[in-house]
């Protein structure tokens, strides 16, 4: 019986460089890493949080959708490793208005918060608007998707 990956699981993926020759007969180079995954089958986010970990810790996790390419560089004989998590993502859907306060307007009919970290898509029926002061993890405007914020509100986005 398989595994199955729930919110704040992770995975690390390594890199050993003791073969790799790109371009050939050149040690080291680049190599492109894709990672699928298919989280609504679990009932789980498509987003999953991508950081490099060696070899430095570069202290930023980005937020990437469930299935990406993730060019590694790697050096003669270098590791590189990655840790790719479940991320802890809210999507609006703006199925009713434009209020950001509104649950009914969010993946979940839960409001985002300092933990979140928020998508807004294109293809809604409402964009978002900001009325009262807000902070979130980080956020992710799609393609043509827009976000208003009024005069004298702020939306604070901690990891930018």
């Amino acid at each position: 019986m398989g595994s199955v990956w729930q919110h704040g699981d992770s995975v690390v993926v390594l890199f050993a460089n003791a073969r790799i020759q790109n371009p050939a007969g050149t040690p080291g180079g680049s190599i492109n890493f894709t990672f699928n995954f298919d989280g609504s089958n679990y009932g789980l986010s498509n987003y999953l949080s991508i950081q490099k970990l060696t070899p430095y810790d570069d202290g930023e996790a980005k937020i990437v959708t469930n299935s990406f390419t993730q060019p590694v560089s790697l050096n003669n004989l270098e590791q590189v490793a990655y840790l790719i998590s479940m991320a802890e993502t809210t999507g609006w859907n703006g199925s009713v208005s434009t209020e950001w306060n509104n649950p009914s307007n969010w993946n979940g009919g839960v409001v985002s918060d300092s933990t979140t970290n928020v998508v807004i898509p294109a293809a809604t029926p409402y964009q978002p608007t900001v009325n009262s002061n807000v902070t979130i993890r980080s956020l992710t405007l799609e393609n043509n998707a827009e976000i208003s914020v009024a005069n004298g509100v702020e939306l604070e986005v901690m990891n930018h």
